[in-house]
């Protein structure tokens, strides 16, 4: 991906990813950040978010959808860490538990919560 340093969108639908650790090298800059604004990862098999955060880079998302994966459980509280300029979040068709409130905080400022019938989306106006 470092070869498209201007990217600001990227889908990955049904690719059978494990993980979003493959998007670690996301297209930087001469400066080092990442341009990327809008990431769909839906329908895989992702069962880890706590590498999406600014400091893999990730910074500039506004977008992030992980409908339908394979997310179990509590969210860490390390999810999503640094992404202030996250409007949307959308998490549904998991089977989350928790969402503790420092991740939920950084897409809406309130708890989310939901299970794997009920879509588990968060918007927030922002500045994208």
């Amino acid at each position: 991906m470092s070869l498209m340093p201007d990217l600001r969108s990227l889908s990955v639908d049904m690719n059978n990813l494990s993980s979003l650790g493959t998007l670690l090298s996301p297209p930087t800059t001469t400066t080092g950040t990442s341009q990327l604004r809008y990431l769909s990862a839906k329908h895989n098999a992702i069962a880890q978010v706590d590498d999406v955060t600014a400091g893999h880079g990730f910074a500039r998302l506004c977008d992030l959808s992980l409908y339908r994966n394979a997310l179990a459980g509590a969210i860490p509280s390390s999810a999503f860490a640094g992404l202030h300029l996250l409007q949307r979040l959308d998490l549904g068709r998991n089977r989350i538990e928790d969402v503790p409130v420092r991740a939920a905080a950084v897409c809406c400022g309130r708890v989310l919560c939901g299970d794997e019938r009920t879509p588990l989306v968060c918007y927030r106006r922002g500045v994208c």
